[in-house]
């Protein structure tokens, strides 16, 4: 018998939108860039377990982002090869001029 617990507002997201250690990028509805603090716990295969920090709806940015502007206007493509969970919106980033 293994023991668990169920993590109602827990999400799983792949790893190539982990910042940092504790960090993602997301889009706001304005289309610009924001940072986000969140708390992972547990790492399987490509993905994160995150426990804190994200909403059902948040737009994460997967793609790579060679520097972060706070509030920089982008254009969000759909990331076709992951569809994520709990209607979570996943994507990669076009730079706008």
């Amino acid at each position: 018998k293994i023991k668990c617990k169920n993590l109602p507002s827990a999400f799983t997201i792949p790893e190539s939108a982990l910042r940092n250690s504790d960090t993602i990028y997301v889009i706001n509805k304005n289309n610009k860039l924001e940072q986000k603090k969140i708390t992972i716990i547990n790492y399987r295969n490509e993905e994160i377990i995150v426990k804190d920090g994200l909403n059902n709806g948040d737009r994460i940015v997967t793609g790579p982002v060679s520097y972060y502007v706070e509030g920089m206007q982008v254009q969000p493509i759909l990331n076709k090869w992951y569809d994520g969970l709990q209607r979570m919106v996943l994507l990669q980033i076009y730079w706008l001029p």
